[in-house]
């Protein structure tokens, strides 16, 4: 038996993608998976790059209909 590091990418489907080396043999091979997420490095989030996330919640709300709905709502 022979370990083989592989590299793997979790994709926004949630699917794992794997990058399996050429050196392998042909032939049948037994695959045991142990998935354990990396430890992530603090990065800095500007907020250039979050712009615009999520707007396809909002897509075809007028904004000024929705405030006005809350405030509606207050009232009561």
């Amino acid at each position: 038996m022979e370990a083989i590091h592989l590299k793997g990418v979790n994709g926004p489907d949630h699917t794992v993608r794997l990058e399996v080396p050429c050196s392998l043999p042909p032939g049948p091979v037994q695959v045991v998976v142990v998935v354990a997420p990396l430890p992530q490095q603090a990065q800095e989030v500007r907020w250039s790059d979050i712009s615009g996330l999520g707007k396809e919640i909002w897509a075809g709300i007028d904004a000024q209909d929705y405030v006005n709905q809350l405030r509606d709502e207050w009232e009561r």
